[in-house]
């Protein structure tokens, strides 16, 4: 068996990540940079009945102290690439706005227990887990094949948070590059209930499904636009038989500055005071 010494090997054991020589060279990208603290910390019983005026000055105020860079936006980005499998993620989406609505709708029977109902989440998790990187590929083969983007290709994305306004973030599945649209965001969704089904004959068949953008998912795609700066989305559905559908997504100046302008509002309302 070759031996080697530490300093020639290209990377380090991870249990000298104990060791205190080492252990800095085993933190987090993102601790590596000035990244805004948890905005959930950022509540202060103080202001509570206190008049606007003085709760948005000083709303001001911390929205000074909590701007970063492009490198730390960056860093935190590459930190939480795998989402919710990393702490990272979760410590730096804690407070702030983004556009997902995690809304899960179980049907309460009699009959019911909560492990039925544990079950039935975890079973469509994994469903979701497994689909999203395979969907991913089939749009972008799709895509490539007919077309429809020149030069496309898609990567990874973790969490990002804007640059000027820090107190929101945007979670898309990937980022798409192509020369004909630049950058863009896309948006998969692999619903439990399409799990190996036609999608054409489940819209001619289940009025309550149908491939749309409805007020609620535009405004959760528009806010990703936003924060990462994209000019375009994409949406698509997976039933996880090879089958996928996609639609395209426009900016939309005027929601958008809307939308920052509640987000802003909701923040200093809710999370400061």
């Amino acid at each position: 068996m070759q031996q080697y010494e530490l300093a020639e090997l290209p990377f380090l054991p991870v249990c000298l990540s104990n060791i205190t020589e080492y252990s800095d060279r085993f933190k987090s990208l993102a601790e590596t940079h000035n990244v805004p603290n948890l905005l959930t910390e950022l509540y202060n019983p103080e202001f509570e009945g206190k008049p606007d005026v003085v709760v948005n000055e000083e709303c001001e105020r911390i929205f000074e102290t909590i701007s970063f860079s492009k490198k730390d936006q960056e860093a935190v980005e590459i930190a939480t690439r795998d989402q919710s499998v990393v702490s990272e993620w979760k410590k730096k989406r804690a407070g702030r706005i983004t556009g997902t609505k995690r809304v899960f709708n179980f049907k309460f029977q009699s009959q019911l227990t909560s492990g039925d109902i544990k079950i039935e989440y975890l079973y469509r998790k994994q469903i979701y887990q497994k689909n999203k990187p395979i969907a991913a590929k089939l749009i972008e083969k799709h895509i490539q094949e007919n077309n429809i983007h020149t030069n496309f290709s898609l990567k990874p994305v973790g969490f990002v948070i804007a640059l000027s306004t820090s107190y929101i973030g945007a979670l898309p599945d990937r980022l798409t590059q192509c020369d004909c649209c630049g950058r863009c965001v896309m948006e998969i969704k692999c619903p439990s209930t399409l799990e190996g089904k036609d999608i054409d004959e489940r819209i001619k068949t289940d009025k309550s499904f149908f491939l749309q953008i409805n007020p609620e998912t535009e405004e959760m795609y528009l806010l990703q636009l936003y924060v990462t700066k994209s000019r375009k989305g994409i949406f698509g559905v997976y039933n996880g038989a090879g089958e996928i559908k996609h639609v395209q997504i426009e900016r939309d100046e005027d929601c958008i500055a809307m939308m920052v302008a509640k987000s802003k509002l909701f923040f200093f309302k809710l999370s400061v005071t």
